[in-house]
């Protein structure tokens, strides 16, 4: 059963709540303005526009294992994309201190502390929804970037290794006792497989492997649209075969 990853808010409230107060706490109970208020453990913080993180409040269906990362980067990607975070992965994290003066005085980068925040509320769910054997492999990745870094090296060396298998993969498939509709998904998982390590297979390789993976019995169709595989895309050979 598919299990559902909730993006969830009611684990992360105090985090949201020291966003909060590093963007208010520059005026004290007495109303006197600060320079720099108090950040993350009482070190002063730069001020400038105070920025909510991003609360998630979204469903993964699936739980990241080591045969599925492309459907699990499918819907993570379009999370990330969807709430504007796609820096998070992309880019390394703002500066803690801006010069030698705020190092010296611990004067932290508002915008570092709200980075920070954010990143690992994305942390936070990335590891939510792997397996505990990967777990173990983002031990030490304390960033999202670091987390999707390790995650892009660690699946593309997988499928590397594999690509002799893969390549001969598709002339081997055979329908057989398969129902039809999970004999195309297994083609188009091997075709997408090649296609992550630089091997994309073209419109009509792709119908030519589906077709030389089917009995007898589909022998009318195939000759009927081999003459005319140009005029097709894939669904519409996918779509035509599920209604024949």
């Amino acid at each position: 059963m598919a299990r559902n990853f909730n993006m969830v808010s009611e684990q992360f409230p105090p985090l949201g709540m020291n966003m909060a107060t590093i963007a208010s706490a520059a005026t004290n109970s007495s109303g006197a303005t600060h320079p720099y208020p108090s950040g993350v453990n009482g070190a002063p913080v730069r001020t400038r526009t105070h920025q909510e993180p991003v609360i998630f409040n979204h469903n993964i269906s699936i739980c990241l294992n080591d045969h599925n990362f492309l459907l699990w980067k499918q819907q993570v990607l379009a999370a990330i994309r969807g709430n504007q975070l796609l820096k998070y992965i992309k880019e390394p994290p703002r500066a803690e201190f801006l010069n030698d003066a705020d190092r010296d005085n611990n004067r932290i980068n508002l915008m570092y502390s709200e980075w920070e925040v954010q990143d690992q509320l994305l942390v936070s769910w990335l590891l939510s929804s792997m397996i505990e054997s990967l777990l173990t492999r983002m031990v030490g990745c304390n960033s999202s970037l670091q987390i999707w870094n390790s995650l892009e090296k660690h699946f593309t060396l997988q499928v590397s290794s594999k690509i002799m298998e893969f390549r001969i993969k598709p002339q081997n498939l055979k329908k057989g006792s398969m129902s039809l509709n999970k004999y195309l998904l297994k083609v188009k998982q091997t075709v997408d497989l090649l296609a992550t390590n630089g091997e994309v297979l073209s419109n009509r390789d792709h119908v030519a492997t589906i077709f030389n993976g089917l009995s007898s019995e589909y022998d009318t169709f195939v000759i009927s649209s081999d003459t005319r595989i140009e005029n097709y895309t894939v669904g519409e050979i996918e779509a035509l075969l599920l209604a024949s």
